[in-house]
C-alpha cells in the first residue's frame, strides 16, 4: 500500500474523487492535513486507512446528482470525533462503531477533531438490500454488539496490514467477503430494531449542535441546515413540531441566556459578552438584549449591581 498524503483541502478533494467520490472540503484551521492508504479488493470493493485533521466533507445535491454511481460507505471510527448526516438522520459512531452512507444522495461528513478511520467504498448494486430498505441503516452508529457488526470491524481492523501479500484470487476473494458482511450487518440491523422517529432523532442532534457551536458567529438556520444534510425548511418543520420558535429565533434567544448569564456572573464588558455569545457585532446585540429583557445589557448589569459596590464615578 502507498500512503498519499495531502496537505491542504484542495489536494484532499482532488484524493476523495479519485479514491471515493466527489466531495467539497473545507478545511476548520491553517495547517490541515489528511492521509489516505488504499487497498483495492475484488468485486468493486475498495478500502481505506484515513486520518484527517478536523475538516468538513460536503456531498451536495449537485454532487450526488452529476455523479449518480450507486456507491455505498461504510466507515468504521478508529479514534476521534466524526459525524455523518444524511437526509433526515445523523450520526457521531464511537471507536470501534461502524456508520453507512449512501453517495446517491447528498450527505455531510464532519471531523471535530482529528480522525482516524477506515472506509470501504461498496458498488450498492452488488448488495442483497437494495433502495429504500437501506434508509433506516443510513447515518445510524451501529455498535459491536451487532455480532456481524463486531465481525466486520474486526476483519477491516486486520485486513487492510495484510493485503500487500495477498494475491489476485485472495482479494477478489476478500471483496466478496465485504460484501456478505456488509449484506449481513444491514439484515442484522434492520431486524433488531425498528427505525426511531426521524424527526425526533434529528430535532436532539440539532439542539446539541446548537448549544456546542453557540458561540460561532457563523452558525445560521442555512449552516444548520448543511451541517445535516436536509433544506432549511425541513429544519424549521423539526423545531415546529416540538413546539419550539423558528431555528433563527431559537438560536438568538439560546445566545441571548448565555450572554444574560454571562453579564450576571462576570465582569466581562458589553463587546466581549456579545462576541463571547455568537454574535458578530455590538449593536446587533444590544437590539436583541433590548428587545428580549426591556433593558440593554448595560443598563440591566446596572439595575442588577448594588449602588455601593459600583465604581466611584471619580476613580479611573
Amino acid at each position: 500500500m502507498a500512503v498519499i498524503i495531502a496537505e491542504s483541502a484542495e489536494e484532499w478533494e482532488r484524493m476523495a474523487r479519485t479514491a471515493f467520490a466527489p466531495f467539497e472540503v473545507r478545511a476548520s484551521a491553517a495547517g490541515f492535513r489528511a492521509s489516505v492508504d488504499a487497498v483495492p479488493l475484488g468485486s468493486g470493493v475498495s478500502a481505506a486507512h484515513i486520518a484527517a485533521r478536523p475538516s468538513r466533507m460536503l456531498r451536495t445535491e449537485r454532487l450526488a446528482r452529476d455523479d449518480a454511481e450507486p456507491v455505498l460507505f461504510v466507515t468504521l471510527q478508529r479514534s476521534g470525533a466524526f459525524h455523518v448526516a444524511q437526509s433526515d438522520r445523523a450520526a457521531s459512531p464511537r471507536a470501534g462503531e461502524l456508520v453507512l452512507y449512501d453517495a446517491r444522495r447528498p450527505f455531510t461528513l464532519e471531523c471535530a477533531t482529528a480522525t482516524d478511520c477506515v472506509t470501504v467504498r461498496i458498488p450498492a448494486d452488488r448488495l442483497r438490500h437494495q433502495g429504500r430498505t437501506l434508509e433506516p441503516v443510513l447515518a445510524a452508529a451501529i455498535s459491536q454488539r451487532v455480532a456481524s457488526a463486531h465481525m466486520l470491524a474486526a476483519f477491516l481492523n486486520e485486513t487492510l496490514w495484510v493485503t500487500d501479500d495477498m494475491g489476485r484470487g485472495e482479494r477478489l476473494a476478500m471483496g466478496s467477503l465485504v460484501l456478505d458482511l456488509v449484506d449481513t450487518v444491514i439484515g442484522a440491523v434492520l431486524d433488531l430494531s425498528p427505525r426511531p422517529s426521524p424527526p425526533h432523532v434529528l430535532r436532539q442532534a440539532m439542539l446539541t449542535h446548537v448549544h456546542d457551536r453557540l458561540t460561532d458567529p457563523g452558525l445560521t438556520p442555512a449552516t444548520l441546515a448543511e451541517r445535516f444534510a436536509v433544506s432549511v425548511r425541513y429544519v424549521a418543520a423539526v423545531f415546529a413540531q416540538a413546539g419550539l420558535p423558528s431555528p433563527a429565533a431559537y438560536i438568538r434567544n439560546a445566545r441571548l441566556s448565555h450572554a444574560l448569564k454571562t453579564l450576571a456572573t462576570t465582569d466581562r464588558g458589553i463587546a466581549g459578552t456579545a462576541y463571547a455569545s455568537g454574535f458578530s457585532d455590538v449593536a446587533t446585540f444590544t437590539r436583541a438584549f433590548k428587545r428580549r429583557y426591556g433593558l440593554t445589557p448595560r443598563d440591566w448589569r446596572a439595575a442588577r449591581v448594588p449602588e455601593s459596590s459600583q465604581p466611584r464615578a471619580d476613580i479611573v
